[in-house]
């Protein structure tokens, strides 16, 4: 995981070169989305605290939990900056269905 930090850190200056308007996250929609990753490990202790068995502690919980909240977390940054199609792949739904309008995700924009 640090790895990884440090390897974003890193790039993140070439990978945003010359990218303006909102395709760039805010630092506070960063914040919430580092936020939203590092919120489900205490979460995870706690757990452990309480007695709750190891196989969902160890495994389940940090295998589905922080993809799962992360995901959901951009969904809500995206849906507030009305980028629809974004939201619709944070919440892991089809972000556009004009063959059905009725059908659409609750994430897909007006109607």
């Amino acid at each position: 995981m640090v790895v990884n930090f440090v390897a974003t850190v890193t790039v993140r200056k070439r990978a945003t070169a010359g990218v303006s308007g909102k395709s760039r996250l805010r630092p506070a929609e960063i914040t919430v989305l580092a936020l939203a990753w590092v919120a489900v490990f205490p979460l995870m202790g706690a757990m452990a605290g309480a007695g709750m068995r190891s196989a969902i502690v160890y495994s389940l919980f940090p295998l589905t939990v922080p993809l799962i909240v992360a995901g959901l977390t951009w969904a809500g940054i995206e849906a507030a900056r009305a980028t629809w199609r974004a939201c619709g792949t944070g919440t892991g739904t089809r972000p556009s269905w004009p063959e059905c309008p009725e059908c659409r995700p609750s994430c897909s924009g007006p109607k």
